[in-house]
């Protein structure tokens, strides 16, 4: 990969670091945690999966860039070696859906803040608004600069591509400035928002990251083969459940570790206790797959370019 491909792939991942520090500190902070209202499903479950997911986005990017698959690049790329275009915008997608990833967060955030005016204002969370106007600007300059990289490759947007990312925007933020929040009394009903939150952000994302690269890459397409570890489809579907109780397993035991006695955990009865895991591994294995079954074609998740 070239020297600006590299240097786009440093950014996303800069800008996936800043991120995580951006969450955890609003979330853990005894100023702050109190009285902003994003702290709540579904605010929280989609910050949460944007923390994870653009980490791991952020990661492949990096691999993507600086560690050749099996079988490619193995010499440098030049006129003699290009590198494959559809390999170069399936890098750029994954880029840009890191930072359209933070984009959809800090969206959400301003409607819950919106919603609940009353509970922030004239307290000290009065500065969040200018946090979240940084994380925004570093954004979109990632945005510029992993576009940066394909403009001569992707084609220009249609009208029903842009009609298709504006009418998935405004769904969601309709039904984020509606969602019932009293669902989130109700087990069922809670795991149903954590459920919601994951579709909002995770078909916000989708759209518009194709929105901004747009490429029709079909399944069939004759430069597009599946990756040699994960050629069927069952395989791939496998590895992302197994990745995401995996990642439900790791929160779970991050609340312990970081609560200690305060959980509350030893006072659950059993059964409730079987209750709380299952929401927690569920709920990871729920949300990567629906993070793979928006992304998978449009990043060319477990996919590979050949020549």
């Amino acid at each position: 990969m070239g020297r600006k491909h590299k240097i786009a792939s440093l950014a996303v991942a800069g800008l996936a670091v800043l991120f995580d520090a951006f969450f955890i500190f609003l979330r853990h902070s005894p100023v702050l945690s109190p009285v902003i209202p994003f702290v709540y499903d579904p605010y929280d479950a989609i910050g949460s999966m944007a923390m994870v997911v653009g980490t791991l986005l952020a990661l492949l990017c990096l691999r993507r860039t600086f560690l050749p698959e099996s079988g490619q690049l193995r010499s440098t790329p030049g006129p003699s070696h290009p590198t494959d275009p559809l390999r170069l915008v399936f890098l750029a997608r994954a880029e840009v859906a890191v930072a359209m990833s933070v984009l959809v967060v800090l969206e959400a955030d301003m409607i819950a803040m919106t919603r609940h005016l009353s509970a922030w204002r004239g307290t000290p969370a009065i500065e969040i608004p200018a946090l979240i106007g940084g994380m925004a600007a570093a954004s979109f300059a990632v945005l510029a600069l992993a576009g940066a990289t394909v403009c001569h490759l992707t084609v220009p947007g249609t009208r029903r591509q842009a009609i298709r990312a504006a009418a998935v925007l405004v769904v969601c933020i309709v039904a984020l400035a509606f969602y019932p929040e009293h669902f989130l009394r109700s087990t069922p009903l809670y795991f149903l928002t954590i459920v919601a939150g994951d579709v909002i952000f995770f078909a916000s994302v989708s759209a518009l990251t194709s929105a901004a690269l747009p490429l029709e890459i079909s399944e069939s397409h004759p430069q597009v083969s599946a990756s040699r570890f994960f050629s069927s489809t069952w395989m791939q579907w496998g590895a992302i459940t197994m990745l995401g109780i995996a990642m439900g397993a790791c929160a779970l035991l991050g609340e312990i570790f970081a609560h200690g006695r305060d959980t509350g955990l030893e006072n659950i009865p059993p059964a409730p206790m079987v209750i709380v895991f299952a929401m927690f591994l569920g709920s990871g294995a729920t949300g990567l797959l629906i993070a793979f079954a928006f992304l998978r074609k449009p990043l060319g998740l477990f996919r590979k370019a050949s020549h």
